[in-house]
C-alpha cells in the first residue's frame, strides 16, 4: 500500500520529470541565450525558496511537536488519574497546565503555517512574474529580428517544463 502510494503520488512524476528539465533547459538555450540564462537564474532562485521553505519553520515544527506530545501525556496522566485529580482539587491547576503547554503547540504550529504560506505565496508570485518576464523578454527578441513569434509560445512551454521540478522542491 505504501508503495502504490508513492507511484501514485506527485512526487514519482517530479522524479521522473527532473532528468527531463535538463533537455528543456538546453531548449531554451537553443532558442535563445538570454532566455536559458534567464531561466537558469530563476531554477536557482526557486531552489533557494525550497531550501528556506524547509529550513525556516523547521525549528517551529519540530517545537510544536515537541509540545503537543507534552500536552498528549499531561492530559492522559490527568485522565488515568481523574480521580485523584478531583479529590485533591488540583483540576484547575492541571487544566491551566495543560492549556499553557497546548497553546504552546498551537502557536508554534500557526507560526509555521503562516511562514510555509508566505514562502509558498512568494514561489508562485515569483513563477507568475517570470512568465510575464519570459513573455516580455519574447516580445522584445522578436522586436530585434533574434527571435520568431513561435518560439514565444515555445519558450513559454519549455519554461513551465524545465521549472516544474524546482517548484515542486
Amino acid at each position: 500500500n505504501t508503495v502504490r502510494s508513492f507511484i501514485a503520488s506527485p512526487t514519482m512524476g517530479n522524479i521522473l520529470d527532473a532528468p527531463w528539465a535538463i533537455i528543456f533547459f538546453i531548449a531554451l538555450y537553443v532558442i535563445n541565450t538570454t532566455i536559458g540564462i534567464v531561466v537558469t537564474i530563476a531554477a536557482v532562485v526557486l531552489l533557494g525558496l525550497a531550501i528556506l521553505a524547509q529550513r525556516i519553520p523547521s525549528k517551529l515544527v519540530a517545537s510544536s511537536g515537541d509540545a503537543g506530545v507534552k500536552s498528549m501525556q499531561a492530559l492522559d496522566s490527568v485522565i488515568r488519574n481523574a480521580e485523584v485529580v478531583r479529590a485533591m482539587g488540583m483540576t484547575n491547576s492541571t487544566t491551566i497546565n495543560w492549556r499553557k503547554q497546548n497553546d504552546v503547540n498551537l502557536e508554534d504550529s500557526y507560526r509555521a503555517g503562516n511562514i510555509g504560506t508566505v514562502i509558498s505565496n512568494s514561489t508562485k508570485t515569483f513563477r507568475m512574474g517570470l512568465q510575464i518576464l519570459i513573455t516580455g523578454l519574447g516580445a522584445w527578441l522578436v522586436i530585434n529580428g533574434q527571435m520568431s513569434m513561435g518560439a514565444i509560445i515555445a519558450v513559454n512551454i519549455l519554461t513551465g517544463k524545465a521549472l516544474a521540478p524546482f517548484d515542486a522542491a
